[in-house]
């Protein structure tokens, strides 16, 4: 059994096929998309120059409503409504009640913080 995973031209692994060697052969052949061999799996893993690598952790600290070290630039998803951010700090005005951020920035693995404001 064979492998091999496509992946986006930023280096998302977007989809995996396994199939007998003539199946994988003729895939490589005939699709244009970018692949690796293997099966990865996007999300712990993304390409980089035709090399499959882990995904770093995201770098973003929460202290206090304070998210510091943020990966520019990034997505903040605060309990599903998301917010672009070009910034390395951004101080959260959260309303009482508890509150699911997550930190996006691919490649970077999501950051998940919870909060009880």
């Amino acid at each position: 059994m064979s492998a091999i995973s496509f992946y986006e031209s930023n280096g998302f692994i977007s989809a995996t096929l396994q199939g007998d060697e003539a199946v994988i052969a003729l895939n490589k052949e005939l699709d244009e998309s970018p692949y690796v061999d293997g099966l990865w799996d996007g999300a712990t893993h993304y390409v980089l120059d035709g090399e499959v690598l882990d995904r770093p952790v995201c770098p973003a600290v929460l202290t206090g409503l304070v998210l510091t070290d943020l990966p520019t630039p990034c997505v903040i998803d605060i309990n599903g409504t998301k917010y672009d951010s070009d910034d390395a700090t951004v101080e959260l005005d959260l309303g009482a009640s508890s509150h699911k951020i997550t930190v996006i920035a691919f490649p970077y693995l999501d950051g998940v913080f919870n909060v009880e404001n």
